[in-house]
């Protein structure tokens, strides 16, 4: 960081002018001189607590296969950031993609990010995908569908503390059904590395790709986004929350469901549990309201541990409808809370009588049906709506 002070040097005093006043310049000087002193280093220290823009990346190339491929139903890619193109440690907070400004819809609009430290250079297959258990979740949620032309911003939910001796993955899957007309429409800039194969992506209109186990082959790329990153400085105390556990993935009533909440210490310094309880908070609001809590009092998290703790009671999901809930950790002197709360939901359809029948009124899936694999017909058989799979195969071998 480049400072300019500038000194301006009172005029020496004239021969003829009386002592009393060099007296009074005197004391002038000895208070002001501290005080500019005092005021420039409080400018110094205000500085440095601003984050740092680090910046991946130039030109005006574009492309449509990074971070997203708004054209195919489902995408997932990776992207590897060298550490010698961010050379700084600490909390990245917020994510840019520079846009083209055309926009991504709601097909393409749904992202989940993932960051982690590797020591890959390059891909050196289409099948070298790094599992998202060696990464962290960072967001997930829906981004910008119409961005303006510009960098498009994502706040992280949970700040990634990068170390700086790695280099650095960004990971983006995007879940939205269906797709953006255009083949060939660009989305964002690009830039094209001096390393090769630096970039892999997925894409495929039906098959959405599940980052815990993906042995899908992809697509390497000679170029990868132009992004950049917010980083600030590491502080001591940082305890985040960044998983609710044992969340019902079925949507029957459950009277029952014992829940727990991940901490993670994303601080520089342990956090001794006997001297600064961790004091966790999940509320349920929406079908139902509740409050479950738990206190961690013992123990010690190291830093860039983290520790799932359960709560009490357990959760009661029987009501029929969308369960939204939240998670958040205090510790005392957390120096960042915006990663403090970590949220989810559960939708439950209320039980249905037996016996049960259904009209298909209409030509969309009823409520509480999955319908994989079957398709909707109208006029089909004796109803006027009705659902079938077609079973009839030209294979000659294998299983009917």
């Amino acid at each position: 960081m480049n400072v300019n002070y500038n000194w301006r040097m009172s005029n020496r005093l004239s021969a003829n002018q009386k002592s009393k006043q060099s007296e009074i310049e005197c004391k002038k000087r000895s208070f002001s001189q501290p005080t500019n002193w005092l005021l420039m280093a409080m400018f110094l220290m205000f500085s440095f607590s601003f984050a740092q823009t680090v910046t991946i990346g130039s030109g005006s190339s574009v492309g449509n296969k990074l971070p997203v491929v708004p054209y195919y139903g489902y995408s997932y890619s990776q992207q590897i950031v060298l550490k010698s193109e961010i050379a700084t440690s600490g909390n990245i907070t917020k994510l840019r993609f520079y846009s083209n400004g055309s926009a991504l819809g709601s097909t393409s609009n749904n992202w989940t990010i993932y960051m982690g430290h590797t020591t890959k250079t390059a891909f050196t297959t289409n099948t070298d995908w790094i599992l998202s258990g060696a990464m962290t979740q960072v967001y997930s949620g829906l981004v910008t569908a119409s961005p303006a032309a510009g960098w498009m911003e994502i706040t992280l939910t949970t700040p990634f503390a990068y170390n700086n001796t790695d280099n650095l993955v960004v990971s983006v899957d995007e879940n939205a059904a269906s797709y953006t007309s255009g083949s060939s429409t660009n989305y964002f800039r690009i830039w094209t590395t001096p390393l090769t194969n630096r970039g892999i992506y997925y894409q495929n209109d039906t098959t959405n790709p599940d980052p815990t186990n993906i042995s899908l082959t992809g697509t390497r790329t000679s170029y990868i986004s132009q992004m950049q990153f917010d980083i600030s400085a590491p502080v001591a105390i940082d305890m985040a929350s960044t998983a609710i556990v044992g969340v019902p993935t079925v949507n029957c009533p459950n009277a029952s469901a014992p829940l727990s909440v991940t901490i993670k210490n994303q601080g520089t310094d342990p956090i001794d549990f006997s001297t600064n309880n961790a004091v966790i908070a999940v509320s349920i609001t929406g079908a139902s309201t509740q409050t479950l809590n738990a206190t961690v009092s013992t123990g010690t998290l190291a830093a860039g541990a983290s520790q799932t703790v359960a709560v009490t009671p357990n959760a009661n999901f029987s009501a029929a409808g969308t369960h939204a809930i939240s998670a958040s950790v205090t510790v005392t002197g957390d120096g960042n809370s915006g990663n403090n709360t970590t949220t989810s939901s559960r939708v439950i359809v209320a039980p249905t009588a037996t016996p049960y029948a259904e009209s298909f009124t209409t030509a969309s899936t009823p409520s509480g049906w999955d319908t994989t694999g079957w398709s909707f017909a109208t006029s089909h058989g004796v109803t006027t709506n009705g659902i079938y799979k077609n079973m009839w195969s030209s294979a000659t071998t294998g299983q009917f």
